[in-house]
């Protein structure tokens, strides 16, 4: 039983696994799932057929009335919003929530669209934050 806590990363047709080994170090294992993509155009008429940027988190606990346990949030390349997706299991089924998350207005940084998003989560602050980056 490992003692750590697991790393999980999304990919849109599988995952990554970092986990302790029995000698301590760190090694990745991908783990390709059966219902891939994850996340696939068919889910809504608004998705079109560019669907990329994924950061997966786990639901922290102190999230009240949470979608599900995951939550997968990307974007179009040159898309107008950051878009999510949310699962009870990293095997999902997964569903789309429609209205989104970040909209390009609310990042006043980001000039003419918002996508790859790079979420994480700050436990001690209780919080879940997107940084926006200016190039």
């Amino acid at each position: 039983m490992l003692k750590t806590p697991i790393l999980t990363l999304a990919l849109l047709g599988g995952m990554a696994v970092l986990a302790p080994t029995a000698q301590g170090a760190d090694v990745v294992r991908a783990i390709r799932i059966r219902q891939n993509p994850i996340v696939a155009p068919a889910m809504s008429t608004t998705l079109g057929d560019n669907i990329n940027g994924p950061s997966l988190v786990r639901v922290p606990d102190w999230i009240e009335h949470p979608l599900g346990r995951y939550y997968l949030y990307f974007a179009h390349h040159r898309g107008s919003y950051i878009r999510l997706a949310y699962a009870d299991h990293l095997h999902g089924p997964w569903y789309l929530h429609d209205p989104g998350t970040l909209r390009l207005e609310q990042a006043p940084r980001c000039y003419d669209h918002i996508a790859s998003p790079d979420v994480h989560v700050d436990a001690a602050r209780h919080e879940i934050w997107m940084p926006t980056m200016q190039w």
